[in-house]
């Protein structure tokens, strides 16, 4: 069995070895830049061929409204053709429908939706469509410019609650339960 290398032995393997000549001048700091912009181009994920450009998007939400958006999604997919086997698509498609609303609109429904209920909150991440982002972010500065200030979650907490009510709409009074943890796709 060989022994793990600690980082004592890595140091003195780096001690040991050999520096390069140093050139000077201009040759010089040209190859550190020229290494540098190399290693920081390797380092960067590359998308696959044909793959859509997605962000990690955190949004922070009350319990309450997480288990029903849940529960929303469930009936969504049951109830709705071409609903997303995803929550995260369910999400997207939610955002996208808001950001597309005017800012008048979101306010005006913002206004029409029941209280949220008030207790713990759980702060989530979502993979999402950068367009799907940059729409959200561009509604939230309409809304800025109309006089209306609304973080990226109170933005998302609104589109979730209209969605959820129009759901619930759809599925006559009443949501499904959802499961504590939803699978990655539905079936």
């Amino acid at each position: 069995m060989t022994r793990r290398r600690s980082l004592r032995d890595f140091d003195d393997e780096a001690i040991a070895t050999d520096l390069p000549r140093v050139q000077s001048g201009a040759a010089e700091a040209a190859e550190v830049v020229a290494h540098r912009s190399e290693a920081s181009r390797s380092r960067q994920p590359r998308p696959s061929a044909g793959a859509s450009s997605q962000e990690r998007t955190g949004i922070y939400l009350q319990a309450a409204t997480f288990a029903a958006a849940k529960s929303a999604y469930i009936a969504d997919f049951e109830t709705v053709a071409g609903s997303p086997d995803t929550f995260g698509g369910w999400l997207a498609g939610v955002l996208d429908r808001h950001a597309r609303r005017s800012s008048r609109s979101r306010a005006a429904l913002s206004d029409r939706l029941p209280a949220e209920t008030v207790g713990g909150g759980v702060n989530r991440a979502f993979i999402l469509p950068a367009a799907t982002v940059q729409a959200m972010h561009e509604a939230i500065a309409s809304d800025r410019r109309a006089g209306s200030i609304a973080s990226r979650s109170q933005f998302a907490s609104v589109a979730i609650r209209s969605a959820i009510e129009d759901s619930r709409g759809r599925a006559g009074g009443e949501l499904p339960p959802a499961p504590a943890r939803l699978p990655n796709k539905l079936r």
